[in-house]
């Protein structure tokens, strides 16, 4: 805006006369705030006054500076880094959620086999509380690579009947152990589906 200004209202006369503009009716005009009838005779003015001209010119080079906004001067920054802040605290919660972000947990998906078959259908009770049938799991599942601490208890989450066929689906055994309880569930088997461990 100061380039186009400086070209239009160059004074044609190098001489000033004796009565200028405040100070702060050149102000308004640099900020544009002086009315469509005031705008003619300020301009017609500083045309022929150099030193009005001069004057209006640096407030207009004060003016622009101040104009432009710095964003980290502004609240928007705040506003942003408060945005970014609850964005990274959800969706940690939300992982530690979807995880089951317990310090004792532990889940693993197994790929079934006659001996994990054989400890599922032993008298299909879906609550296991003897310490015999538990142990021989733990031992299980430790031979398996599952890094497991004593149980308690073990749940089957979902009846297990083996399928009499002569080429039966492949299963894995979904097993999560939360504070000395193993779950357990068997589900079939996809392409991804090996002997896996999360803790």
């Amino acid at each position: 805006m100061g380039k186009w200004t400086s070209e239009i209202l160059a004074p044609e006369n190098a001489s000033g006369e004796d009565g200028h503009i405040p100070d702060e009716d050149l102000a308004r005009l640099a900020e544009g705030n002086v009315s469509a009838e005031e705008r003619p005779p300020l301009v017609a003015h500083m045309n022929r006054c150099r030193e009005c001209y001069r004057t209006f010119e640096a407030t207009l080079r004060d003016i622009e500076p101040a104009k432009k906004h710095h964003f980290w001067e502004t609240g928007k920054v705040v506003a942003m880094a408060a945005s970014f802040i609850v964005v990274i605290l959800s969706s940690v919660l939300y992982y530690d959620f979807q995880q089951g972000a317990s310090p004792h947990m532990l889940q693993a998906t197994l790929a079934m086999d006659s001996e994990l078959r054989l400890n599922l259908v032993d008298n299909n009770v879906a609550q296991w509380d003897t310490g015999e049938r538990i142990d021989r799991l733990a031992e299980l599942l430790k031979r398996r690579g599952v890094k497991i601490g004593a149980l308690k208890q073990v749940v089957i989450t979902k009846p297990y009947y083996p399928t009499k066929s002569i080429f039966p689906p492949k299963e894995s055994l979904k097993v999560r152990i939360e504070n000395g309880v193993a779950y357990l569930e068997v589900v079939e088997a996809t392409a991804k589906d090996g002997n896996s461990t999360t803790q």
